[in-house]
């Protein structure tokens, strides 16, 4: 549930580290992100052997394909807010693409409207209750 709306950045290959942590350091700072997590290509290419089975296959790659990615933790799921969030960080000239599931996002704001509905049907159910 706490990452039903994080985005994954992928950045551009060859960015400079100071570009990575200047970008790390604006999205920190904006009201509409709540955290900021930075994954190497290292430690991504260590995870995807791990998760897939594929180790061996990966260990005869002359070099690591994978690029530095920024996983953005946003401060709402709100789906409008998230859409203008992704958009802002795909203009930013070390963004080589932003990526959300906004079907997902969807999905859980119709299961949290279903919910406060449900609690809504209970409480005037236990009131009547009450009265009777």
């Amino acid at each position: 549930w706490q990452d039903s709306g994080q985005m994954s950045v992928f950045l551009v290959r060859d960015s400079r580290p100071e570009a990575i942590e200047a970008l790390r350091t604006s999205l920190n700072e904006d009201a509409r992100v709540d955290q900021v997590e930075h994954v190497p290509p290292s430690a991504a290419l260590e995870e995807f052997k791990s998760y897939s089975g594929l180790g061996r296959v990966l260990e005869g790659l002359d070099e690591n394909p994978l690029p530095d990615v920024l996983l953005v933790r946003p401060a709402t799921n709100d789906p409008e807010a998230l859409t203008e969030l992704r958009d802002h960080l795909s203009g930013q000239a070390i963004v080589a693409e932003a990526r959300l599931d906004m079907a997902w996002v969807k999905r859980l704001q119709e299961m949290m409207v279903l919910g406060q509905r449900v609690v809504l049907a209970l409480a005037a159910l236990l009131a009547l209750g009450v009265l009777l």
